[in-house]
């Protein structure tokens, strides 16, 4: 599973590892395979999709990759020991950019079967950024399947002190790294992963590099994700579907029906919008109910063949 990966470099010389499988041609999709691209959620990299990944690569060529600082991706340089905030626009940025190496060039989208963008949690947010940008661009973007995504109608996301806390969040994820205790926090969100699996996805979390990345992206996020509420994203008639959790994290029931109750906005209001219960999971949908995320991407691949 994911064993096999290669770098992407961006214009500025950082490199992005990507784990690339299924049919393709010289780095190029073959015709009519769908094209699917996984986005991870805040705090996780690209191995975090692997009960996902297999489960597509046979009939899809399946993209996922490490943003900057996890895994084997560059950190993005800083002038100083405090991460600067990392927002939706750099994240959007370096995914188009890995989109647009897989089809080599914008022309070459023409070529290939459906595209379709996946992401979770907070990467369900940067793929619809993504996916407006394509838009905007008149690039190809056949479908959105949104796992448990973040959603800015939750109004738990900017209760008094959210802000606080993620900020203290931020703060603590370096020393959390340096102490060894970054990992062992990692993997205990990852109990359904096998245990090979669950070891290399938490320590591409668990690095220095990684804590700092993931302090700043939570920096930015609250931000980015009010911003949504006055200026959303145009998807136009994209086919969207949400794939939301129905369990409780932890117990906390009120901020589960919340994230229910925006999910069901968020699909409504889409043009071509569908909302699909994952029955076994919470928050980890991707571990969980690995089968129906990918039953749901398939079909949303095949269906827009048909269209």
């Amino acid at each position: 599973m994911l064993q096999s990966s290669r770098f992407v470099t961006l214009d500025a010389g950082r490199r992005l590892r990507v784990f690339d499988a299924g049919p393709y041609h010289s780095g190029r999709s073959s015709g009519g395979s769908p094209l699917v691209v996984l986005e991870s959620g805040l705090g996780a990299g690209g191995r975090s999709w692997a009960s996902v990944f297999h489960r597509l690569a046979p009939g899809a060529r399946v993209l996922a990759y490490d943003r900057a600082g996890y895994g084997a991706s560059d950190p993005v340089p800083s002038s100083s020991r405090a991460a600067t905030p990392r927002g939706l626009e750099q994240l959007r940025d370096d995914l188009l950019a890995v989109i647009r190496d897989a089809v080599l060039g914008d022309d070459a989208a023409t070529g290939t079967g459906p595209i379709i963008l996946v992401g979770h949690s907070w990467g369900g947010v940067i793929v619809r950024a993504v996916a407006a940008a394509r838009i905007a661009a008149g690039e190809r973007v056949d479908g959105l399947v949104l796992v448990d995504p973040s959603d800015e109608h939750a109004e738990f996301y900017f209760a008094a002190g959210a802000r606080r806390i993620d900020l203290l969040q931020a703060r603590l994820m370096a020393p959390l790294a340096r102490a060894g205790l970054l990992r062992p926090l990692v993997a205990g969100s990852l109990l359904r992963l096998p245990r090979k699996l669950r070891r290399e996805t938490a320590a591409d979390s668990a690095t220095l590099a990684a804590a700092r990345a993931i302090s700043a992206e939570t920096s930015a996020f609250l931000g980015d994700l009010k911003a949504l509420r006055t200026s959303p994203l145009e998807l136009g008639n994209v086919p969207v579907r949400i794939v939301s959790g129905i369990r409780a994290d932890y117990g906390v029931a009120s901020i589960r029906a919340q994230l229910r109750e925006a999910h069901r906005r968020s699909a409504a209001a889409f043009l071509d919008g569908e909302l699909i219960d994952a029955p076994a999971s919470a928050h980890g949908v991707p571990f969980t109910d690995a089968q129906l995320v990918a039953d749901t991407i398939m079909r949303l691949a095949r269906a827009s063949r048909e269209r």
